[in-house]
């Protein structure tokens, strides 16, 4: 229930144009609002198909705004981004395939020449519980909301190289991860210590932003964000990588396709190289997430 609870607060918004009501609300020139909603939905049902096959079901939500202040002396924006996404397989229960919280905040006034002092401040976690399913009857808890949560800031200068790179490098950066799940901060579960539930890191951070139009419908955006702890392995880098593709094929249908990967060096994962159903390994992975979707999209 709250599964669905989840996905319909998100589809909701797929039919809300919030324009006119931020229109009405501020009369500042200097602040912008827009956003991006968007519903993705598919369904396999099969009867006595020679090929054979599962019935199946999944839908999706996501939902992207923007709030930024532009003035002569500093440009501050804030963007939140949400996605979750369910699907059904014949008798299972409905399981998540995507689920994402994310706000970042940025402020951003004039230093020298071409570039900024620019303060960062991000936080990622996602909505609902998620599982591993070692078998069909059975599951084992992974993850949840706060679990991990984490909040990243950075302080540094940024600037822009031609119209699509956006480049920032901050020396002064924090990292903390937060395992609000007991269960899971007992066993150190996403680089905390064990029975901890708070790991703070200091280090260094760059990121650099890129965002190309290939052809008239097509975009490309790419996020590559680095970060190292001084005190712990330094040459350790922690890797979080953004790509999506987005193919407009007119004013509402959209298909994209997003792939992230991450690495960090204090987070264990159990491995089985030999595939002999027991885990033979267990430490640092890179973790890759893809995610396709064809759907309507709603910009505002």
């Amino acid at each position: 229930m709250k599964k669905l609870l989840i996905l319909g607060l998100l589809c909701a918004t797929t039919f809300v144009n919030a324009q006119d009501a931020i229109n009405k609300t501020s009369k500042d020139s200097t602040l912008t609002f827009s956003g991006i909603s968007g519903l993705n939905f598919s369904q396999v049902a099969l009867s006595n198909w020679n090929g054979g096959g599962n019935n199946a079901l999944s839908i999706a939500a996501l939902l992207d705004l923007q709030l930024k202040k532009k003035t002569t002396k500093y440009t501050w924006t804030n963007n939140l981004s949400l996605a979750y996404g369910l699907q059904k397989i014949e008798d299972q229960d409905f399981r998540k395939t995507d689920d994402k919280i994310e706000f970042v905040s940025e402020y951003k006034t004039k230093a020298f020449k071409k570039w900024d002092y620019v303060g960062n401040f991000t936080f990622r976690s996602q909505f609902d519980k998620g599982y591993n399913y070692p078998t069909d009857s059975t599951r084992n808890l992974i993850s949840e909301f706060l679990a991990p949560g984490y909040f990243n800031f950075s302080i540094g200068l940024n600037r822009n190289i031609g119209k699509i790179l956006n480049v920032s490098i901050s020396p002064v950066a924090g990292k903390i991860t937060v395992v609000g799940n007991d269960s899971l901060a007992a066993k150190g579960a996403f680089g905390v210590e064990d029975g901890e539930n708070i790991r703070a890191e200091f280090g260094g951070s760059a990121k650099l932003a890129l965002n190309v139009v290939i052809m008239k419908n097509i975009t490309y955006k790419s996020t590559l964000e680095l970060f190292s702890n001084y005190a712990n392995n330094p040459g350790n880098i922690d890797v979080n990588w953004d790509n999506l593709i987005a193919i407009k094929a007119n004013k509402h249908i959209t298909t994209t396709l997003s792939v992230t990967m991450l690495y960090d060096d204090d987070i264990k994962i159990a491995g089985d190289d030999n595939n002999d159903g027991v885990d033979d390994f267990y430490g640092p992975r890179v973790q890759l997430k893809q995610v396709f979707n064809l759907g309507i999209q709603y910009k505002f």
